[in-house]
């Protein structure tokens, strides 16, 4: 049972500023929070936090008056003194009753897990993309080839991340996420709300000639490249409008930009909105970018949806019909003030934490269709096993037709869940 005003403690990656805007949520409903990142936010300084590991030697040497050996090997042990200085603080947060986890805990899921569940605390595993997300899946899911975005992707390590994910299953109360990046999961899962400390001022210009903004913080990844021909094909039809591109700026200087805006692009090929939708739609800007189509019912923004293929013709209307332009975008203010409010979904996870809320989820591509790029080892088949035998018992001829291709092991085998685990709410 949950306390009314539970204590919380939020980490350790805070990507995009979701965990301070989850942890002001948190603070608003008179939870006391404890907020530990493994490093500050680069585009975000002004960000402070309780806890901050993993710049032990950062903080006094600076790493880029060294070369990439150096600076390589000083980064490393960043993070093993990281390890080592968050394990023997453990005892101190433990006096928390909700851990939420960005991107991992602080030690090792296999350790830290169980001793949580034997003290009684709630675990939630909060998924934000690349955590979770595998090119492979990505690709066969979702038809996105991910290859040219770097090495990050091209060569990203499946079994790690899947073992991850199994233990986030087999022992979290409650996991968020979204469908996009999903497509390693087995138990069914929570709508993944982005709370984003959103700009108070906004307007909704109407301006015959429009100001474009594309804000990527990857540009590989968010489809710049595309974007740039398109309003380049745009221009040469002869549209008039302004178009400024930002990379690597501090949010703050987005922000200040997005409040003279009319029309934000983001991504052509993972599924939004993002933080950049949600900070574009709440200063007021009319904002294109890639959805899940259809869209969920409980989850359908007021947003112009492109593709690689429709981007020209969605665009050319945003920039034409202004009538449009303007209601999207006041629509979209209103909607972002709702759905990306802090508190609004801070409340929103308590609430399920303590009720018997149904997922919003329930995966299925990785047991029926998902073939392994590699081999998977025993020990994750036999992790993915006992997920899907704990969540999915009545698909008996399902399990035996994945065991085939080699995403969990045979369903003969006998692991059984961790007596410390639940069991599924069952999905509505």
């Amino acid at each position: 049972m949950l306390p009314e005003r539970p204590r919380v403690f939020l980490g350790t990656e805070d990507r995009g500023g979701i965990l301070t805007a989850l942890a002001s949520g948190f603070r608003a409903l008179g939870c006391p929070t404890t907020t530990m990142v493994k490093h500050p936010e680069v585009t975000e300084p002004e960000l402070r936090y309780d806890v901050v590991r993993g710049r032990e030697i950062l903080r006094r040497v600076a790493y880029e008056q060294y070369g990439w050996p150096i600076r390589g090997v000083l980064r490393r042990l960043d993070l093993a003194l990281s390890v080592a200085l968050n394990g023997a603080a453990t005892s101190s947060y433990l006096d928390h009753d909700v851990f939420l986890f960005v991107a991992g805990p602080w030690a090792p899921k296999r350790l830290l897990y169980p001793l949580l569940k034997r003290l009684g605390k709630k675990i939630i595993a909060y998924y934000l993309g690349s955590d979770v997300r595998h090119p492979s899946a990505l690709l066969q899911e979702y038809g996105v080839d991910s290859t040219s975005w770097g090495p990050g992707f091209r060569l990203d390590p499946l079994e790690p991340k899947l073992r991850g994910i199994r233990w986030d299953e087999l022992y979290a109360d409650a996991i968020y996420s979204v469908p996009e990046q999903s497509g390693l999961l087995i138990r069914p899962y929570y709508h993944a709300h982005l709370p984003v400390l959103l700009p108070p001022d906004h307007h909704v210009p109407d301006r015959a000639v429009p100001k474009i903004l594309h804000a990527p913080s990857r540009p590989k990844i968010k489809g710049t490249a595309f974007v740039l021909e398109a309003l380049e094909r745009l221009r040469a039809e002869g549209l008039r409008f302004e178009f400024r591109l930002l990379t690597d700026v501090p949010r703050e200087q987005v922000i200040g930009v997005l409040q003279d805006t009319d029309i934000v692009i983001d991504e052509l090929f993972l599924r939004g909105p993002g933080i950049l939708c949600a900070e574009g739609m709440a200063a007021g800007c009319a904002v294109a970018t890639r959805i899940l189509e259809p869209p969920m019912p409980f989850f359908d923004a007021p947003l112009c949806p492109i593709s690689p293929g429709t981007l020209v013709a969605q665009v050319r209307r945003l920039i034409n019909d202004v009538p449009y332009r303007v209601d999207l975008a006041a629509r979209g203010r209103a909607w972002a003030l709702e759905e990306f409010h802090p508190p609004r979904i801070a409340r929103h996870i308590l609430r399920q934490l303590g009720a018997d809320v149904a997922p919003e989820y329930v995966p299925t591509f990785y047991l029926e269709r998902f073939i392994p790029p590699t081999r998977l080892s025993r020990s994750t088949r036999h992790l993915s096993l006992r997920v899907a035998e704990q969540f999915h018992p009545e698909t008996r001829s399902l399990l035996q037709e994945a065991a085939r291709r080699g995403v969990i092991a045979g369903p003969g085998f006998r692991a059984g869940p961790p007596r410390s685990t639940r069991r599924s709410r069952s999905p509505a």
